[in-house]
């Protein structure tokens, strides 16, 4: 008789449908060192988990360029603002204008971590004579 119990349960959990949480997809922010196609990924995968949309239709297309744009990192989000017509162009060509901000931002990065070592050394040999 319990299993009557946890069948009808069971199904009535499963008929229900699941509601939409158009906020909880859309709260996805870029992590500060996550790829972009990574970040695109889950954006896609929040959308159509909890707002029922398909990220393929026109629709849907829209939504994920609009947040795509939107919640990127502030130096990708102003290139890709810059860029004419962004809302027009496709997702693949927004990802790489956005791949290309976040290879020179790695390379500037790259170019001051020796610039910061030669200065803690000159620093350290100064400090050495000096005493």
């Amino acid at each position: 008789m319990s299993d009557l119990w946890w069948m009808i349960i069971r199904g009535i959990w499963e008929a229900v449908p699941k509601g939409q949480n158009i906020r909880k997809a859309l709260s996805e922010h870029q992590g500060k060192d996550e790829s972009l196609a990574d970040w695109l990924e889950s954006l896609r995968k929040a959308l159509q988990l909890y707002s029922c949309v398909d990220p393929d239709t026109a629709a849907g297309q829209v939504l994920l360029k609009t947040q795509f744009v939107a919640k990127a990192w502030g130096h990708i989000r102003k290139k890709l603002e810059k860029v004419e017509n962004w809302q027009d162009r496709g997702l693949q060509e927004l990802l790489r204008e956005a791949q290309q901000v976040y290879v020179r931002r790695d390379e500037e990065r790259q170019k001051t971590k020796p610039r910061i070592l030669m200065a803690t050394v000159k620093e350290t040999l100064r400090t050495m004579n000096t005493e």
